[in-house]
């Protein structure tokens, strides 16, 4: 059986077993692998531009009283390490963070949410699902002064 079934509202549910993981883990490994051998290092000047483009839509957003936050998710393992080397969090995420009016959450910056192991590399199990969210809320309410709904 899947591994992973998507729900009507659209909420994928990882369930990772001991049969299952090794051999998802693997398929993902080759896959983000693939991704970075690909992957051409943005100048300095064409990074700035997507900023830009992206800061713009931020805009508009809040223009229409919308609030914006960019997550980045966990990762972990063999999979982190090939993101960390490939787009390096103090080139891209560091970078971005502190010039876009969106808010920001990266998980290792939070010992709330550092903590948490994704079986596959790039996903939590459905059991840690929970936990992780309401982490992350407490996470925005507190140190971002961010509430739902507001």
């Amino acid at each position: 059986p899947p591994y992973s079934r998507i729900r009507t509202d659209r909420y994928r549910e990882a369930r990772f077993t001991p049969e299952n993981t090794p051999k998802i883990l693997a398929s993902r490994v080759r896959r983000v692998q693939h991704f970075s051998s690909e992957a051409r290092p943005l100048s300095a000047d064409e990074f700035q531009r997507r900023i830009i483009a992206i800061e713009s839509d931020v805009n508009k957003i809040h223009a229409r009283g919308g609030r914006v936050v960019f997550i980045r998710m966990p990762s972990s393992g063999e999979v982190r390490k090939i993101e960390a080397a490939t787009w390096p969090k103090e080139t891209y995420w560091d970078v971005f963070a502190r010039q876009t009016s969106g808010l920001t959450v990266h998980f290792e910056e939070h010992d709330s949410l550092k903590h948490f192991f994704c079986p596959d590399g790039s996903h939590l199990d459905v059991r840690d699902a929970k936990l992780f969210t309401k982490n992350l809320i407490q996470t925005l309410e507190r140190d971002k002064k961010f509430v739902a709904g507001s």
